[in-house]
């Protein structure tokens, strides 16, 4: 069995593709005929609203737990966040 390795990468976060993803996810959510809310998001990623705020405006940065959290609730993968 051969064995595989994995390259880890440093991504630099980027508020403003925090914001792509997030109107992606509301998009989406529209066109199934549901409403997504910001407070949705930021409950379904176990963090409160104003956290997810921050993280919107770059005031602080999630961590690498976060960032997963949040990707699995907008459907998209890490490196969606990433400049």
């Amino acid at each position: 069995m051969e064995a595989t390795t994995m390259t880890r990468r440093r991504l630099r976060w980027s508020p403003r593709a925090l914001e792509l993803q997030i109107s992606r996810a509301r998009a989406q959510a529209r066109a199934e005929g549901r409403r997504l809310r910001i407070l949705d998001i930021a409950r379904a990623a176990d963090r409160d609203r104003e956290t997810l705020m921050n993280w919107r405006k770059g005031r602080t940065t999630p961590s690498a737990d976060e960032m997963f959290a949040l990707a699995h609730v907008l459907g998209c993968s890490v490196e969606d966040f990433a400049e």
